[in-house]
Parts: structure tokens; sequence; C-alpha cells
């Protein structure tokens, strides 16, 4: 078991590097040798039991965020957004998107296909579930943050050394939950899971979201897909088609 005076002299190297790929992995072997000390924090931890683990596990979880953001921002990509009702598909939207200066997602819609008879409320409704996917993929850095600094953040070990994930409560709505898994071998993001709500009666919603590497490394959320039982609706959204802007 490492001691906390090595785990300090760990934390002064990882100030001391300019060099984001080399800063990221010592953040990352930081964050499994923290973990290692903790073992008992591995597993169904409670919010702020652990400071330095989640910490940790907080600022390593921001680190790759930004890094997939400043590599996308080279790119522009489309968008695929498919909503199905019942099994049956009510719209398809496809967009081709970008990374803006300020670092919010441009997009712009290349074609839309609905139904001619919708209901004005379910029309509604599944502008909300788009909305709502866009609110969680991918995180807001500062929001993440101040999550943790309000002690609802947790850190769990899906497999030693390997993979863990990074748990944030009330993150977008009072009783939602964010939940991203991060690659600790490949040092990248792997997965995101949200447990959520959806209109005015709160329906329970979740949201999957797998990720993909494009060819320089960079990380990006490849497919999402959104369940609302209550309407018996699903939204899946698609990024593909990856490429340099200007090309």
């Amino acid at each position: 078991m490492l001691s906390s005076r090595m785990l300090q002299i760990l934390r002064e190297r990882k100030d001391m590097i300019e060099d984001k790929n080399k800063q990221r992995k010592l953040r990352v072997m930081l964050l499994a040798l923290a973990l290692s000390c903790h073992p008992t924090a591995g597993f169904a931890q409670a919010a702020g039991t652990d400071g330095n683990s989640v910490a940790e596990g907080v600022a390593t979880l921001k680190q790759l965020l930004q890094e997939s953001r400043d590599r996308l921002r080279a790119y522009e990509w489309t968008e695929t957004t498919v909503v199905r009702l019942k099994g049956d598909e009510k719209a398809r939207r496809l967009s081709r998107c970008h990374y803006r200066i300020d670092g919010k997602i441009e997009r712009a819609v290349v074609s839309i296909a609905t139904p001619q008879k919708k209901k004005e409320e379910l029309t509604d409704y599944i502008e909300r579930a788009i909305t709502l996917v866009r609110n969680y993929v991918p995180p807001d850095l500062a929001e993440i943050q101040r999550i943790q600094n309000l002690g609802r953040a947790s850190i769990h070990v899906i497999e030693p050394e390997k993979r863990v994930s990074v748990e944030f409560h009330d993150y977008w709505l009072q009783g939602d939950k964010l939940n991203v898994e991060v690659d600790l071998s490949n040092t990248r993001l792997a997965g995101l899971n949200v447990s959520s709500f959806l209109g005015e009666t709160r329906d329970p919603v979740s949201l999957e979201v797998r990720f993909g590497v494009l060819p320089d490394g960079s990380t990006y959320p490849a497919e999402a897909l959104l369940e609302a039982r209550a309407k018996k609706l699903n939204v899946a959204v698609t990024n593909s088609e990856h490429r340099k802007r200007g090309n």
C-alpha cells in the first residue's frame, strides 16, 4: 500500500508536467494508486467518503472530456437522430455538426423527415427528449466540478486498475444521476449512463452512450439511446462521418 507521502509526491510531479499526454497518463496512474490505497472505496462508495479518490476521479474525467472536445474542434460530423414510438419510426433528422469557438456544438439541419399526422403534444415530448440527450452529452465541465464541490460525486471501481465510473447526483435535474465510465488501461472515456426524467409528469427515462475512437485517437460519443418507457418512445442519436473541417 502506498504512503500518503508518495501520493503527494506524484501529485506534485503531475503539477510540474506541461505535456498534456504525459500529464493525463500520470493523472490516471495517480487515480489508480489512490483507489488501491482505499479498497473499500471501490464499491457502492458514498459521495465524499474518500475525498482524494473522488477529486482525482473528477479531475481525470474533466481532462479526458476537455481533450476530446479540443481534438474534435478540428472535425465536422453528421449527427443522425431517429425517434421511434412503439417501434415505429416517427422522425429522422440529419444535422451537420461542429464545435463553435465557445465550446458549444453547432448543428445545421441537412434533412428532416416527420409523419404528416402527429399530435402537438407528442411533438413537444419528442423535442424535449432530444434536448434531454443534449443536456447530458457531452457532460459540462463546469457542472461536474460544481456537483463535486457540493459533495454529490462518487467513484466506483468496476475492474481494479482498469475501469472505474464517476457518478454525479442531481446533475441536471433533482433526482437524476449521471454515470461516466473511464477506461484506465487505455486512458479514455468508455461509456455514459443517465437516469433522469422527462415531461411535466416526470416520466423516468434512461440514456446510454457508447464512445468511439477516431484514427487519430480522438474519443467521441458514437451512439446514444434514450428510452422513455412510459410513452414507449426511444431516441437514437448516432455521430458518424467525421472529417477534418475544410476538407
